[in-house]
């Protein structure tokens, strides 16, 4: 089980972090954004021996469709 545990939440005006529950740091305008801030928090948790989950949401608007956008096909490149 995990020492620390991150969750991405999208709100009314972007998206938010909550350690443990509690909400920290401020709304960031993108899921990708709020995930950096997520991954430098737990870096720091990691570096200290702790463990960390982090929750992101998948997004609803792609279940079911086949379309992948610009960043997924670079990203999809990378790891081939």
């Amino acid at each position: 089980m995990a020492d620390r545990v991150y969750s991405l939440v999208k709100g009314p005006a972007g998206w938010m972090l909550f350690l443990d529950g509690a909400r920290v740091g401020g709304i960031y305008g993108t899921k990708e954004a709020a995930f950096e801030a997520v991954m430098v928090a737990a870096s720091f948790v990691v570096g200290v021996g702790d463990g960390v989950q982090i929750n992101v949401p998948s997004d609803a608007r792609m279940r079911g469709s086949d379309k992948v956008g610009r960043r997924g096909e670079e990203v999809g490149a990378f790891f081939k």
